[in-house]
């Protein structure tokens, strides 16, 4: 045990020799408090079982296999880079924060799942025509779509250079696994976005950090040695608690039918940019900015 003994009743407890809280250091200045405009974005998985069997399974290993699937399949990943990538060009670099030069990360679970957002941040940026790229940090040389692939392949530079040229154009996206996550320094960084689920915005939040101390408790001791039965069940019933638990939004048809048929018409109709172009331009440059404010109505719900 280390820390200054004190009594508890009968017990002899430590308390740190000197602590240095995380609160302490934002408030005096030493490190940003990256959760006081915390966002969460919610995303919806709806699984269908598709095989004629139902078969039994461990409910535990299932549900994070189905969860590791609709969070890395490929639809999933586009969709949640269109979300940050259209966020951080309007909301960003449109509002012309930290002088036009605030660059963002995006920090992801795996170096599996930073090298797909990678290649999905380099298709849809070109896509967009916008003048930015991305760069991807990882650790080791990963087999990835059959090959083995570094930092400074993917790159086309150095990995110890990465620090270096995210400061400069065209880079303004650090897709990180394991990497840049502590105690790194970049003035120019101004967003962090960090791969949650679900697709509806809710507030920001400002999460608050306790004043009050904390103990953490021993691990228990009981039951160790030997490995629990997994629970077992039908396929087709865990599918069903999946949906239930991600598929918020398609569960209520009602809810969805009202917004495509009713909501999101009517606030594309009332968009700004398309009136201009319907009453002022021809039916291509309508068409045009329509598809644009749909778009802008569409991601202002998601976020």
């Amino acid at each position: 045990m280390f820390g200054v003994p004190f009594p508890v009743g009968d017990e002899v407890k430590h308390r740190p020799f000197h602590s240095y809280t995380m609160k302490q250091a934002i408030q005096e200045g030493f490190i940003l408090d990256v959760l006081k405009y915390y966002t969460p974005v919610e995303s919806y998985y709806r699984l269908a079982k598709t095989i004629p069997g139902d078969p039994l399974f461990d409910v535990k290993k299932a549900r994070k296999k189905l969860r590791r699937y609709v969070e890395g399949h490929a639809k999933a990943i586009r969709d949640k880079t269109e979300i940050m990538v259209d966020h951080f060009l309007e909301q960003v670099i449109g509002q012309h924060k930290m002088g036009g030069q605030a660059r963002a990360m995006l920090v992801t679970g795996s170096v599996e799942r930073a090298i797909q957002y990678f290649f999905a941040f380099r298709d849809y940026l070109a896509e967009v025509k916008s003048p930015y790229q991305a760069i991807v940090a990882f650790s080791g040389e990963p087999d990835f779509a059959g090959e083995r692939v570094s930092e400074s392949k993917l790159n086309g530079f150095p990995g110890n250079d990465i620090a270096a040229r995210i400061q400069e154009d065209p880079y303004r996206f650090l897709i990180c696994a394991d990497k840049f996550q502590t105690g790194y320094d970049e003035p120019l960084l101004h967003t962090m976005y960090v791969d949650s689920y679900r697709a509806e915005r809710q507030a920001t939040l400002a999460i608050a950090l306790p004043d009050a101390d904390a103990e953490i408790e021993p691990v228990p001791t009981s039951g160790g040695g030997h490995q629990p039965e997994p629970e077992l069940d039908r396929l087709s019933n865990i599918v069903r608690a999946f949906n239930d638990q991600f598929g918020g939004l398609f569960a209520d048809p009602q809810r969805m039918g009202r917004r495509i048929a009713d909501e999101i018409p009517r606030q594309v109709a009332a968009d700004q940019a398309y009136q201009n172009a319907k009453a002022h331009s021809d039916r291509q440059n309508a068409r045009i900015e329509h598809d644009r404010a749909l778009k802008r109505v569409i991601t202002a719900r998601v976020y």
